[in-house]
């Protein structure tokens, strides 16, 4: 390690400076090397950052189509294929974050297509959907709109309407 080896064989630690207390952190820094969450790093930190600005950019594709660049790099590094779940899981929470964000910001614009009142659990804004009959419920403070309290999907007009 760091230049103790002779003809590309490690030097036995006493002959390498490793003695004593010098050994143990030998043992130490090799332990932890080998530890399995540094089996799986990425070697790549661009390659890794272009694979996760793509996902990011995917849109609404739950099967993003990745460059060929980043396909490549999945088929060789096992840390990012490992995570390629997650970070799809994590592109699309943002996407939808975005949504419920716009959803509000157009409330505070006074866009008639979304219903406010005021309910016991804050102010409740409501979204219907495509067929009019059931919507997206968003349940904000009253007093930090972007301060999300809950979000519950198809809730049928009829349930926000007695809503109090």
């Amino acid at each position: 390690m760091y230049g103790n080896t002779v003809h590309g064989q490690a030097l036995p630690p006493s002959e390498a400076g490793f003695e004593g207390e010098n050994s143990n952190r030998l043992h130490f820094l090799t332990a932890l090397l080998l530890r399995p969450e540094h089996k799986f790093r990425c070697h790549d930190t661009a390659a890794r950052q272009n694979l996760q600005v793509e996902l990011t950019n995917a849109g609404e594709n739950n099967s993003p189509q990745l460059s060929e660049a980043s396909v490549q790099h999945l088929e060789v590094c096992e840390a990012c294929h490992s995570e390629l779940a997650l970070w799809i899981e994590a592109a699309r929470l943002c996407r939808e974050d975005e949504y419920f964000d716009s959803i509000i910001l157009a409330a505070q614009a006074g866009d008639a297509g979304i219903r406010m009142k005021e309910v016991s659990g804050g102010l409740a804004l409501f979204k219907p959907g495509d067929r009019q009959c059931a919507g997206l419920l968003v349940v904000v403070d009253p007093d930090d709109w972007m301060d999300i309290l809950a979000i519950h999907r198809d809730v049928p007009k009829a349930v926000f309407d007695n809503m109090s």
